[in-house]
């Protein structure tokens, strides 16, 4: 249940290091490398929601088995 999420999360913080590793890099940045931050840093906010929400669901879960 929590797997995608992480892994989304994951996903999304090993795109925005190579974006960020081609910005620092100047020669070699193009616009696109901007456009996978702004990608990367919603995927990430996009995932940890997700994940927020699957941990409420999990609690009250537990709260209605007990």
């Amino acid at each position: 249940m929590f797997d995608s999420s992480i892994s989304g999360i994951r996903n999304g913080l090993a795109m925005a290091e190579r974006a960020a590793n081609n910005i620092a890099q100047f020669e070699s940045s193009d616009p696109q490398d901007m456009v996978d931050m702004m990608i990367a840093e919603r995927t990430v906010e996009a995932n940890v929601i997700a994940l927020k929400t699957s941990l409420r669901m999990s609690e009250h879960f537990i709260d209605l088995l007990a």
